[in-house]
């Protein structure tokens, strides 16, 4: 009988899910048309015509999300401005209700830094591989898009222009042929810099006459510059002559806080010279769809004090702009620019540093200063290996040298093909996955990188370091791919120093889990594997053992406070006596309010706001229902005994109530306060 009532039940569930299942969502595939400081507008196609909304909240946050919608009206060409943002600030948005999450960032205040890219030709391969690693706030395509679907998933996340201007939700851009506009003059300001895209030079005055910006950059063609034309010389001469730089002169003359400060050629020359003041840089762009032309991605990093574009096919670096030179540097002022990001002038500086204070305390910090930007920011080992021999023979015992022989013993491991895989491999682990840490997705489409490269390269040296570090690394969101990844080392380089360290690093991996006894276990073959070791890794059997003993009692005292709320509900008379309700609420507000204060004195103590909050909520309740049920329980047990009696016997029901909660509320909140009580 009961199995035809499971039938007719599950017969129903299936009957009611078929007939409510949703009809196959479209999928939306969004635009970041225009972003401002305080606002951005998102758009989309769809195949029917609807009115649409967009939801969105701060990136990382969870919660209710807010929402807006377009105009009253249905259409297939979406349109919805989201108004009341926070400047820089990035926010993850969906459309519909149960759309897939993107994300945007609004435009920075003026004095912050930001990054947009440029993007020469139709980005493939290498390139747009490029593209998708680095984190910038627009980008630029210096060719005309004529597809609305190039760039589909960048402009989900971006705005993306080209040299007519923003580039249209749908369709091509009409009227704009692949080769330069012609008549072609507008802006584009983003924070404090404000690019100007020109083949006019008469409307070039209006565009630079703005109290706004700290910074002017000019995108042009030969037509403007005469020098990039193909018969043109690139000089100063011939540059000064040029009436775009007479007016940027002027115009740098009159405004020296707000200059103009780079030009942009877009022609068939990539001649870079600094004149004056003012960077030029040629960039050659194929006029041709369809061709294989020239495709590069150049990034621009943009900030108060300086601007420099870094070419990425070959991570040359061009200063577009560098802040005023004084009389002398410091070492502190170097510091200061590579901070920054300007590393190259950074360089600079240090190297000025160098030849104008010989014999300075300093000199030496300035040497390993250079060799590490060139190691570990520019990744051009080569340049770093010849500046820490330099600090090696001219300071033999100075206190940087040893890391100098370190770091220089690690990378004359390496030669040819291998060290282009380690610049690649430090450009990951060091910038990339740093930037992205927040993207899931990101992360392991660079992971899988490091991986598909190990594959390729299986026999080189940096393979077990690398190997080791990818599986350090899904330990962040994956333990699968984690112990995947150590089982690979320790099979495939078991001679190796990092595989020899994975037998630990497994056990961590269970550990940071929460899989105690899986954790223990790898920590005692760990032992067996590396004696040598057997001090660290028995503080972790210690440590492991703690927990899988705090595991324990968490599930006796749950057992214990749900025997107990038993016994006092079905005590007779059966059920709890609410008459003095009004008594514990009036408790539990007075020690909400007594144990807020004291745990936002040792607030530093938790991990976060809502840890201590939270402490302090389920502390009061774990008190005042020790005290309901004590109470309750105390007048059923002790029937007409004396008072006396029942006094003591709701006491002891009420303190081991609260020392079972109070252990509970310590263990899911704030594990580590049991060490004060050795557990």
């Amino acid at each position: 009988m009961k199995k035809i009532y499971i039938y007719m039940m599950c017969s129903a569930l299936l009957f009611i899910g078929f007939h409510c299942s949703k009809a196959p969502v479209e999928e939306v595939k969004p635009v970041v048309l225009k972003v401002g400081p305080s606002q951005v507008t998102i758009g989309w196609l769809s195949q029917k015509a609807y009115r649409g909304s967009v939801f969105y909240r701060l990136a990382g946050r969870q919660g209710k999300p807010s929402a807006a919608a377009e105009s009253p009206g249905e259409t297939r060409l979406h349109e919805v401005t989201v108004t009341g943002l926070k400047p820089g600030t990035h926010y993850t948005y969906w459309i519909g209700k149960d759309g897939k999450l993107f994300r945007f960032r609004t435009q920075p205040p003026v004095n912050k830094p930001f990054t947009f890219m440029m993007v020469v030709g139709n980005p493939a391969g290498e390139v747009a591989k490029k593209v998708q690693t680095e984190v910038f706030d627009f980008l630029v395509s210096l060719t005309t898009v004529k597809k609305s679907g190039r760039y589909a998933g960048i402009r989900a996340t971006v705005p993306v222009f080209d040299p007519a201007g923003i580039v249209p939700l749908a369709g091509e851009t009409p009227g704009q042929p692949e080769t330069k506009p012609p008549g072609l003059t507008w802006k584009l300001d983003w924070g404090a810099l404000r690019l100007v895209f020109i083949d006019n030079l008469d409307k070039l005055t209006g565009l630079l006459d703005t109290p706004a910006p700290h910074t002017f950059g000019i995108l042009t063609y030969p037509g403007v510059v005469d020098a990039y034309r193909p018969y043109g010389q690139v000089d100063r001469d011939s540059i000064r002559e040029n009436n775009l730089h007479a007016a940027l002169m002027t115009h740098n003359q009159k405004n020296p806080t707000r200059p103009a400060s780079f030009v942009f050629v877009l022609g068939t020359k990539e001649d870079a010279l600094e004149i004056d003041g003012i960077q030029y840089v040629g960039i050659p762009v194929e006029v041709k769809e369809g061709t294989a032309g020239i495709s590069k991605a150049i990034r621009v990093d943009v900030d108060i004090e300086n601007i420099r574009a870094v070419f990425l096919d070959d991570q040359e670096e061009i200063v577009l702009r560098m802040p005023p030179l004084k009389g002398r540097r410091t070492c502190l002022e170097c510091r200061r620019l590579a901070a920054k990001g300007a590393y190259q002038t950074s360089i600079k500086a240090y190297k000025e540093f160098i030849e104008t204070n010989a014999g300075h305390y300093q000199v030496d910090d300035a040497c390993f200063a250079i060799a590490e930007i060139y190691d570990e920011k520019l990744f051009l080992f080569n340049e770093a290996l010849q500046w820490y021999q330099r600090l090696i023979d001219e300071y033999p015992s100075g206190s940087l040298t040893p890391l100098a022989r370190q770091r220089t013993g690690f990378l004359t491991q390496y030669s040819g093909h291998e060290l282009k895989i380690l610049r690649r491999f430090e450009q990951i682990r060091k910038v990339e996955f740093s930037r992205k840490k927040d993207q899931k997705e990101e992360l392991a489409k660079l992971l899988e990188e490091v991986e598909t490269t190990i594959k390729e390269n299986p026999g080189i040296k940096l393979a077990p370091v690398m190997q080791r570090w990818v599986a350090n690394r899904y330990r962040q969101f994956s333990m699968e791919k984690a112990l995947a990844a150590y089982g690979i080392l320790k099979e495939k380089y078991p001679g190796s120093g990092e595989a020899k360290e994975a037998a630990i690093e497994i056990g961590e991996t269970y550990y940071n889990a929460g899989l105690y006894k899986d954790a223990l276990t790898a920590y005692r073959k760990a032992l067996r594997e590396l004696p040598g070791s057997a001090k660290m890794i028995n503080s972790q059997i210690k440590r492991t053992k703690r927990n899988i003993h705090r595991d324990v009692l968490a599930m006796l005292f749950w057992a214990l406070l749900l025997l107990l709320t038993a016994v006092v509900i079905l005590l007779k008379p059966r059920g709890l006596d609410f008459s003095r309700i009004g008594r514990y609420v009036l408790a539990f507000i007075i020690l909400i309010i007594l144990l807020s204060f004291a745990a936002w004195l040792i607030h530093e103590q938790f991990t976060s706001t809502e840890k201590w909050v939270l402490f302090a909520l389920i502390f009061s309740f774990n008190a005042v229902l020790s005290s309901l049920l004590s109470t309750n329980f105390a007048a059923k047990a002790a029937g007409s005994r004396c008072r006396g009696s029942r006094i003591i016997i709701g006491s002891l029901m009420g303190l081991v109530f609260f020392a079972a909660g109070f252990y509970l509320t310590v263990y899911y909140i704030n594990a580590h306060f049991l060490v004060l009580f050795k557990l």
